[in-house]
């Protein structure tokens, strides 16, 4: 798949939700922004991967785990190595941050990530990278409407079950880190982001998208606004499936019309921040709490998450641009990624 300007731009409007969320106390809803990225990520590897398997019949699955690697490790490390030392963060918090396992403890071993509790995301997103190319092709055996429905049941039972054992946990202990950061029950962003990909597969004439993907726009910021005035009710989950479903009708599209919605994601200074997100959410969390340790409020988070723009920047020209450019010789080709006798067969998705 080509790069689609618009969904950077997409990836600007969530890492922003999520920087005003850890700036300032008032809008926790913001973090609807890190189900927007979910929804992204599974539609985009989603995508890649069934284009590999229509092209070659398989997935390269060495091949994916080195360009996921490359993309997202020297980034999270960078960051690490930095952060660690300006803030004098324990081994034990790096190595969890480092090993993609800070949502499990986070949910079973009830620790303190400090300032890296933001990494729980990335650990999910990495755990989902490792599974989805193993299960895929299993679902693609499925004829699309089963594959789709099955994917959009799950999403729903995940979101259904992270709130029903928030809610449990509130009455004896007042503790909802099981519900909100266990890997099972915040799987269903990215399940829903997959059922778009395999449904945008099939069908892109979509008569009414644009309208539909302004009112997914609107949702998601309603969404932020409403989940911030009720966030003493603890609905979280459901309001992250209601903007999840939201994000995936405005993916849509920005990915199938070229409307007026389509160009203001893709205005230039929305998708430099957006290329840069990744490394603005790594960064900016941090550099908050380390400004809140030399200024006062309401000065510390703005220098904080201005410093984490800045630090993402230079992430961005010095690690992450050399890494994108090794990661390109581990792109899928036909030679090594099938055998010849099945190259041109007809993939299991096409059905």
């Amino acid at each position: 798949m080509r790069r689609i300007a618009q969904l950077d731009g997409l990836r600007a409007l969530a890492v922003g939700l999520v920087v005003v969320n850890h700036c300032v106390s008032w809008f926790p809803g913001g973090g609807i922004g890190v189900d927007v990225f979910f929804v992204l990520s599974g539609f985009l590897i989603t995508s890649l991967l069934v284009d590999e398997t229509e092209r070659y019949g398989r997935i390269g699955r060495l091949r994916f785990y080195a360009r996921r690697g490359l993309r997202l490790y020297p980034a999270l490390l960078a960051m690490l190595l930095v952060t660690s030392l300006l803030l004098s963060v324990g081994l034990k918090q790096v190595l969890l941050a480092g090993t993609y396992t800070s949502d499990l403890a986070l949910a079973w071993g009830n620790e303190s990530m400090g300032p890296y509790i933001h990494t729980w995301s990335l650990a999910l997103e990495e755990q989902f990278y490792l599974l989805w190319p193993l299960l895929l092709p299993f679902v693609l055996r499925l004829r699309v409407r089963w594959a789709v429905g099955l994917l959009v049941s799950l999403a729903i039972a995940s979101a259904v079950a992270a709130q029903a054992r928030v809610g449990h946990m509130l009455t004896p202990a007042g503790d909802v880190g099981f519900g909100v950061f266990n890997p099972f029950w915040q799987a269903h962003g990215l399940l829903i982001g997959c059922a778009l990909a395999l449904v945008l597969r099939h069908r892109r004439d979509w008569p009414g998208v644009v309208p539909a993907a302004w009112g997914g726009l609107a949702v998601c910021i309603a969404v932020a606004i409403a989940a911030s005035a009720t966030v003493d009710q603890h609905w979280a989950a459901i309001w992250n499936l209601i903007a999840e479903f939201a994000a995936a009708l405005l993916i849509a599209g920005l990915v199938v019309s070229a409307g007026s919605l389509s160009r203001v994601f893709a205005w230039t200074p929305v998708v430099w921040i957006g290329a840069r997100s990744y490394a603005i959410y790594l960064w900016h969390l941090p550099l908050i709490l380390y400004a809140e340790q030399h200024l006062d409020r309401p000065l510390a988070p703005i220098v904080g998450a201005a410093a984490g723009v800045v630090a993402a920047a230079i992430s961005w020209r010095v690690v992450e641009l050399p890494f994108l450019r090794l990661k390109d010789r581990f792109a899928p080709h036909a030679p090594d990624a099938v055998p010849a006798w099945q190259q041109g067969a007809a993939a299991p998705a096409a059905r």
